[in-house]
């Protein structure tokens, strides 16, 4: 602590005033020890470049600190992730939006970066047609985060109700496992490395069986009935489109190039489209504990799209290899 001193004073650093609130760290008990442990110091060169500069505590919601937030001039929005609504196909217009916008540079030939081009084209369309059509219907506030500043403010000026501290706890509860969740599932998932041992089919004396018709290129017919087949309204994947969305603009998009060039084994090009999303869904209706919940990988659905039709064109042979 004295070179800290020693430093501040050689550098001849000020501390910000924090606007807002008198402390940033509490215990959370019934009758809370308030402090204020978090501090943010500049040079005077430094605050004179800045003028405009405001300090703030944000709410305490991934622990019992405050994190402090220094905005200079810029306002930082954060970006909000692109889905396809259901509703959006019963519109007048929404066709249209689908043609406009799958375009793409006719000098760019691969089909996987075409395609790409073209998804991220059309969700921006739709994004900005949604926008004009019907408004944002979906509030964009995060109400948990607000609710647990207001009580970080009341707590300074009178001691909190059991119901405000278990409404508090319980939010803070649900905004902060997100590094809880990493940290256990980190290891199980694992990674891809090279085997240690491997079968001797020939060993096993494994009758061969003819497969080669799991090689024919696929037909536009077969993606058409797998794109049919696929459930409307799950959960959006990583490029925010759902079923229902390659279903109604299946005469206006062209999936075709990209699933041949797939299943010809050349995949270059192919990571701007192998993505994937994890989530956890719960096992029981009272989980709480990391392990009370299953991971779910939700992929692209470009490679969602190419792993029904390898599921579909198998499983009528599946009877001769199990």
């Amino acid at each position: 602590m004295g070179k800290f001193k020693r430093f501040v004073d050689d550098n001849a650093l000020k501390e910000l005033f924090l606007h807002g609130r008198k402390f940033t760290w509490s215990n959370v008990r019934e009758t809370p020890t308030l402090t204020k442990i978090d501090r943010a110091f500049v040079s005077v060169d430094w605050e004179l470049d800045h003028p405009e500069c405001l300090l703030q505590a944000l709410s305490t919601e991934h622990s019992d600190h405050c994190p402090l937030h220094l905005a200079l001039e810029e306002r930082m929005h954060a970006r909000r992730r692109f889905r396809f609504e259901k509703f959006w196909v019963k519109m007048d217009g929404v066709l249209d939006v689908f043609k406009e916008a799958w375009l793409c540079d006719p000098n760019i030939t691969n089909p996987f970066l075409r395609l790409y081009i073209m998804l991220r084209n059309t969700a921006r369309a739709l994004a900005t047609w949604g926008q004009k059509e019907i408004g944002n219907i979906k509030l964009q506030i995060a109400i948990a985060n607000i609710v647990i500043l207001r009580f970080d403010y009341a707590q300074e000026s009178h001691i909190l109700t059991e119901e405000e501290r278990w409404l508090r706890r319980t939010l803070k509860q649900l905004k902060g496992k997100e590094e809880a969740f990493y940290k256990a599932y980190k290891d199980l998932l694992g990674k891809d490395g090279a085997r240690d041992f491997t079968l001797d089919l020939e060993g096993l004396d494994v009758r061969a069986i003819d497969l080669s018709d799991q090689d024919r290129v696929f037909s536009e017919d077969e993606i058409w009935a797998v794109i049919k087949d696929m459930p409307s309204d799950k959960a959006p994947r990583p490029d925010g489109f759902i079923g229902i969305f390659f279903q109604k603009a299946w005469e206006k998009v062209d999936l075709v190039a990209a699933v041949h060039k797939f299943f010809l084994g050349n995949g270059r090009g192919f990571g701007r489209l192998n993505q994937a999303l994890i989530t956890l869904i719960p096992k029981t209706p009272e989980a709480c504990a990391v392990f009370d919940f299953r991971p779910i990988c939700l992929v692209h659905s470009m490679p969602k799209i190419a792993s029904k039709l390898l599921t579909v064109r198998i499983r009528p042979r599946m009877g001769e290899l199990v």
